[in-house]
Order: C-alpha cells, then structure tokens, then sequence
C-alpha cells in the first residue's frame, strides 16, 4: 500500500508579526500603548501570546518573549 508522508507541522507564525502595535498613550506620569486593541501598560503581560510589556516610550515598545526581546515602533 502507499506510505503517507507525515504532514508538515504547521509553522509557528512570529511572534513579532502576531504583535501589533497601534498606538501609545502618553500622560503625565504614565505611558500606556495599545496592542491587539488592548490598552497595555510597562510590566503588563498579555496573556494569550505571552509577551510582557519591557518598556514604552514615546513612539515604540519593547516587548518580552520567551527570554528575548523586540521593539515595535509607530510608523507615522
């Protein structure tokens, strides 16, 4: 009979391009940014992807995941 080949496993999509970041609140005092449409704050973790927030600043995010680190920046 014919042999099945085993089917690919699917791959992991990046991390990175399943973050998106689309904007950053600043106010006196604290700065939030909105990722996934969730307002995020430094120290917060998200919990369905797993990436904790490292740092906001005024037009990026530097995010946690699995012991390594990205930056997402607003594009203007």
């Amino acid at each position: 009979g014919a042999i099945d080949k085993p089917k690919p496993k699917p791959k992991e999509v990046p991390i990175e391009t399943r973050v998106k970041l689309s904007g950053i609140i600043a106010t006196e005092g604290s700065r939030r940014a909105i990722v996934n449409d969730e307002i995020v704050q430094e120290g917060d973790v998200m919990d369905e992807l797993g990436v904790r927030i490292r740092r906001i600043s005024q037009n990026s995010v530097i995010f946690e995941y699995k012991s390594r680190t990205f930056t997402k920046t607003i594009t203007k």
